[in-house]
């Protein structure tokens, strides 16, 4: 006993002293960001520094705020039970159990407390700001009193939208202020333009108006004050009031990032005792916004809601040593089993191990370590219901612990696919969060709908939104710092995004290499790629099939990683302009695919630079210009090139023909302008796989066509003399021996002692007009095709001394035109009648 007492307490004083030298830690490194950061703070007055006018401004407001706040002075009642923090977390009290009238409530209504913007960073983009916190959606099928959708306002940029509150348009759903998204960002744009402007001022009040028009108004935050001096918050977590704030933060160093933190992270209480904060809904959102804000501003995060005068501190510490140590392997198996209640199990496709006695980690598309589950494996297998964040209704308590059974109480999952099913609804992201080993997040090929938010864990790489019909894409938060360092894959291609392009691609994750967000309804104009000069190891852009307009931007030197850039078929006008050159200096391009828009000017010779490029797509636009016959050095890469429906001139440059296995599309431009045809390399595919003018007859007429496939077969290579017979475009009607009437129609082919061997191709018939026919004295082998019995206007056909074989084409006997026929001297067994 004596010696397990001992261990006890020396394991009692490890665990202190672990936590003594976890707060040492992060004081010392703040400690060290700040005076980093202090080497960039210009002084006023030569006495005080912006960081510390800041935190009088805010210690100021704060005072001002709390002032209008009534305090309880929390005498009423007897004193509820107290709880040590781990098991505070782990039990977990039944609210509804302690006397209301032993907590004082303090209720506080939307907060007004901002903060003057940082001079040296500039604001997001109007449109970035409300976009993001409204996700707006249009109302379906609403229409105002003239009949017009809400596309009416947006596509004419219609200034009638209502704004400063006055209605102009009422349909029998309401005026179109409160229905369309371009009219609530138009309604929206004047207050936060006179919010920012007091800001500057050091006055809040047209921020509060901007706040009320933006979030609920109705929305609460509780505070229970306990006797002993702990406090707890309840309901701090809201979506959009994190949204507001965080747009403030990014520019400010102070108490707007106090008030984002609370808002985005939820609920915490504090232990007056320990002096030490318990983080109920999300330790590691709180411990992400603690790292962020101590690297860019060497910031610490405060309490706002409770008034604590302290600094949140081991969030990132809580996770592994408070609430996994209340989490069991049969929790993770009752999170396993409400999935299967929730999501339709009994008719799931393969549902092998589920709800038996057997190892829940044995269970169809369950993988564990040590008995906690690392993969969740059950894509395509008939799931239906609700996405299972959680998949119980009934908590005790305000707690994201193991109240609510479902995914986010999988603590230690790595790979989450649940693709190919039917889950719908909307996804409660945040207490995902809180998932800090997920790595890989599949959910594409379902009905969800809603926001998308890639940045949904720590530590993810990899996110699949695809094939539902999410509506927004939340922004990629700064304030996630582990994730924004992690993510390089993202999918949400093939839903309903309405959004903003600038917004959509703002602070996108530093090392992400995919990016697809094609078949959308993306609006806007792209973001000057300096401003996207970080992402360094972007390989793959595709944002095809949106509402993109505008020009394309600059590509810098940086972009040597960009392998696939993908922005064809935007809808309306598309893109315009012509396309920057240093697009064409972007060596490393294996897809470029910009068809569909209104791109103007030529395609440079800088495209014989793209030396890997297997996919060139600029059809659909108004490009003019020829082709330049640089192209012809992609060759043993190019697999498809289509410039098809411009207005492109000139002739159609012989080097095409040289790309191996390529598909050439060049149908719908002026080529007719050059009395030349095609190559007839192209016409006659000797290299390409494809070539859409191959049936034009006046770029590839078809008699030339006969004629090189008569050449072919009679071995043309070894002939005498094979003048221009391979000539790209010489006509052929001065080939050797080939004689034409007026209209370009071969009449004669006199070929004799010429070195022909090889067969005689029955594309011979194709040459419709040919009267006379003089193939004598050479070595053609095999019998005389049947075909040439249709050449209806042959009078003289000499096939003598040769070696052809069989019996001679029926078809001869019916010419009636036929003077001469001289077939001696072959092989030949049988005559026609």
């Amino acid at each position: 006993m004596v010696a397990a007492d001992t261990a006890a307490c020396d394991s009692s004083v490890a665990k202190k002293n672990k936590k003594a030298a976890k707060k040492k830690r992060n004081k010392r490194n703040r400690a060290a960001a700040k005076k980093q950061k202090s080497k960039y703070v210009p002084w006023l007055n030569g006495e005080i520094n912006a960081h510390l006018l800041m935190v009088i401004i805010a210690s100021f407001m704060t005072l001002l705020i709390m002032s209008l706040i009534p305090q309880s002075d929390g005498s009423k009642g007897a004193s509820p039970p107290s709880f040590p923090p781990t098991a505070f977390l782990r039990h977990q009290r039944v609210r509804e159990g302690i006397n209301a009238d032993t907590d004082s409530l303090i209720t506080m209504e939307k907060s007004s407390i901002f903060s003057a913007s940082s001079p040296s960073s500039p604001l997001p983009p109007s449109s970035a700001l409300s976009s993001s916190i409204s996700t707006c959606v249009d109302t379906p099928n609403w229409k105002d009193a003239d009949g017009n959708g809400c596309n009416y306002y947006e596509e004419n940029e219609d200034r009638r939208c209502p704004s400063g509150g006055s209605v102009v348009h009422d349909g029998g759903m309401g005026v179109a202020r409160d229905n369309c998204c371009y009219c609530k960002d138009s309604s929206w744009k004047d207050l936060k333009e006179s919010c920012l402007r007091s800001l500057e001022e050091g006055e809040v009040a047209s921020c509060d108006e901007a706040a009320s028009s933006i979030c609920d108004a109705t929305h609460e935050v509780n505070v229970l004050n306990m006797p002993n001096g702990d406090l707890e918050t309840v309901g701090l977590y809201n979506k959009c009031k994190c949204d507001f704030w965080i747009h403030l933060c990014e520019d400010t160093d102070n108490v707007a990032c106090d008030y984002a933190a609370e808002y985005c992270c939820g609920d915490y209480k504090y232990s007056a005792s320990e002096d030490t904060f318990y983080y109920l809904n999300s330790p590691a959102c709180y411990c992400d916004f603690q790292d962020h804000l101590v690297a860019e501003y060497g910031y610490d995060v405060k309490p706002k809601t409770t008034n604590v005068n302290s600094e949140f501190t081991d969030a990132c510490d809580q996770i592994e040593d408070e609430w996994l140590q209340s989490h069991t392997h049969e929790d993770e198996k009752k999170s396993l089993e409400a999935m299967y209640a929730r999501l339709g199990g009994d008719n799931w496709i393969d549902k092998d191990g589920w709800m038996t006695d057997t190892d829940h980690c044995e269970w169809f598309g369950i993988t564990c370590e040590d008995g906690y589950v690392t993969r969740v494996d059950l894509g395509g297998n008939n799931l239906v219901g609700q996405f299972p964040v959680y998949t119980r209704d009934d908590p005790i308590g305000n707690y994201w612990l193991t109240t609510k059974y479902g995914l986010a109480n999988l603590y230690k999952l790595v790979h989450l696919d649940l693709a190919n099913n039917n889950l719908t609804g909307t996804i409660e992201y945040a207490p995902l969060y809180n998932l800090q080993e997920l790595e890989e997040f599949y959910i594409s090929r379902n009905n969800l709908t809603g926001e998308a938010d890639a940045l949904v864990a720590p530590n993810l790489y990899q996110a699949d939104f695809g094939n539902n019909t999410f509506t927004s894409m939340r922004r990629f938060e700064k304030y996630k710092y582990t994730v924004q360092d992690k993510l390089w894959w993202c999918d949400a291609s093939n839903n309903k995004i309405r959004q903003d392009a600038n917004d959509l691609l703002w602070h996108m994750p530093p090392k992400m290499e995919h990016f697809i967000t094609s078949n959308n309804n993306i609006r806007g104009t792209l973001p000057e790629w300096q401003s996207l000069n970080y992402l360094k190891k972007l390989r793959e852009f595709r944002m095809a099939s949106n509402y993109i307009s505008g020009e394309l931007p600059s590509f810098e030197e940086s972009y040597t990683s960009l392998q696939h850039l993908d922005m064809s078929y935007q809808k309306k006008n598309g893109l315009t302009g012509q396309i920057p050159e240093d697009l064409w200096r972007t060596q490393s391009f294996i897809t470029l695919s910009l068809a569909g828009n209104s791109l103007t000017g030529t395609i440079t010779s800088l495209v014989g630079d793209l030396a890997v490029m297997k996919e060139f797509d600029l059809s659909n636009n108004r490009l003019i210009g020829a082709i330049p016959s640089e192209v012809g050095m992609l060759a043993g890469s190019l697999k498809v090139f289509n410039v098809a429906n411009n207005t492109i001139t000139g002739s159609i440059p012989s080097q095409l023909g040289l790309l191996q296995g390529a598909s050439i599309y060049l149908k719908d431009n002026l080529f007719y302008d050059v009395n030349l045809p095609a190559p007839l390399s192209l016409c006659t595919l000797r290299a390409v796989e494809a070539f859409d003018l191959e049936s034009n007859p006046k770029l590839c007429p078809p008699q030339r066509n006969a004629l090189n496939d008569f050449f072919d077969e009679a071995k043309g290579g070894d002939w005498l003399n094979a003048s221009l017979w391979q000539d790209e475009y010489a006509g052929y009607c001065s080939w050797n021996g080939v004689t034409c009437d007026g209209t370009d129609q071969v009449t004669k082919l006199k070929l004799s002692t010429n070195g022909l061997s090889g067969k005689l191709s029955k594309s011979i018939a194709d040459l419709t007009s040919l009267e006379e026919l003089d193939l004598s004295n050479n070595d053609m082998k095999g019998p005389i095709p049947a075909d040439l019995g249709l050449l209806s206007n042959l009078s003289y056909l000499r096939l003598s001394y040769n070696v052809f074989t069989g019996t001679a084409p029926a078809g001869l006997g019916d010419m009636k035109r036929l003077q001469l026929l001289q077939l001696q001297s072959n092989r030949i067994t049988g005559m026609p009648n």
